[in-house]
């Protein structure tokens, strides 16, 4: 096995390879992304989805409850569904919480991760799902993209957490992957009892609602589309490379939430005169912890090992918007 979070090779791949992905476990399923992962996959898996606290069920999985601070819990469920790899989606991934409860933002988002690999089998991988902002850079380039080889450099207790997690995830001796995630969109989710949404549905409620909406107009992320994400994923569950690696998950294009929430709204034909500038350094100051100015990410490694191709801001909400009026809502091909 090559180095934690190396570049794989074209014959460490799935089809020359004895791995064979059919079980697949989704740890946090209740979650924007879990969902769209255990809707988007049920046609291609057998996909047991965990909740933690509320009952969340979705039509063609098996939804069971899973507390991940709970040895006894992983071990039966474990046992019990016997799954071929397991994603860890679960997560705190409020800002605000994770910074005014840091032991808890720990346990959840990083120590966690060593209790699955006390139980799991050393036979099963392991997927943890990070995000983009490890990376905080105080200038902006608009040319310049993070890549899997540049160093973390996290702001807040979030973000510490997550590369916490990382390190024990890619520093175990087993096969384990990391897929740090961009800033996510996409339509509503979820079980019907429980829907799940991005920002762009509370974009969309408040502008029904005729309110002035905040966007930050000097913050540049990378974004990328929910569909995106789950087409990703089910690639690399059919081709998936056979040394631990590192990808980035998100769109080349760097944006900011003034710019991305502007198109989103013209793309409606809604009026986008509605969203109003907000400085970052204001925001900071509001909400009394930092946030990263530039955390763009490049996917080229993911591009180039799977062949695959993550659309624009414009494309996706275009894909987004013709599906909603379509009425596919919970699947992607």
């Amino acid at each position: 096995m090559k180095s934690k979070g190396s570049v794989p090779q074209q014959d460490e791949f799935q089809n020359s390879s004895p791995l064979r992905f059919r079980r697949v476990m989704i740890v946090g399923a209740s979650g924007y992304l879990g969902s769209a992962l255990a809707t988007g996959l049920r046609d291609d898996f057998e996909i047991f989805a965990t909740y933690n606290k509320s009952s969340f069920w979705i039509e063609g999985t098996h939804s069971f409850k899973l507390d991940c601070l709970s040895g006894n819990e992983i071990l039966s469920n474990i046992q019990r569904y016997q799954p071929d790899i397991v994603i860890y989606c679960a997560g705190i991934s409020s800002l605000a919480t994770c910074q005014e409860n840091p032991m808890i933002a720990d346990a959840v988002n990083s120590r966690t991760t060593a209790l699955f690999f006390k139980i799991l089998p050393r036979a099963i991988p392991f997927v943890y799902i990070s995000c983009d902002q490890v990376f905080s850079s105080p200038g902006v380039d608009l040319k310049f993209r993070f890549n899997e080889e540049d160093d973390p450099n996290p702001v807040n207790e979030f973000a510490e957490s997550k590369i916490r997690g990382e390190s024990l995830v890619l520093n175990h001796n087993r096969l384990t992957y990391v897929m740090r995630v961009a800033r996510l969109y996409g339509e509503r989710l979820g079980a019907p009892q429980r829907p799940r949404d991005s920002w762009v549905q509370r974009l969309l409620d408040k502008n029904h609602k005729g309110e002035r909406i905040p966007a930050l107009e000097d913050q540049w992320r990378s974004t990328v589309y929910i569909g995106d994400v789950v087409r990703a994923l089910r690639k690399f569950l059919m081709r998936a490379p056979v040394s631990s690696t590192l990808f980035h998950l998100g769109a080349g294009d760097a944006s900011t939430e003034f710019e991305t929430s502007r198109a989103l709204l013209e793309a409606w034909g809604h009026d986008p005169e509605r969203i109003a500038g907000i400085k970052l350094d204001e925001h900071i100051a509001l909400q009394r912890f930092p946030e990263p100015r530039f955390s763009a990410m490049s996917s080229k490694r993911f591009e180039n090992l799977f062949a695959f191709k993550f659309q624009t801001f414009s494309e996706g909400a275009q894909e987004m918007r013709s599906r909603l009026e379509a009425g596919y809502a919970q699947t992607w091909v």
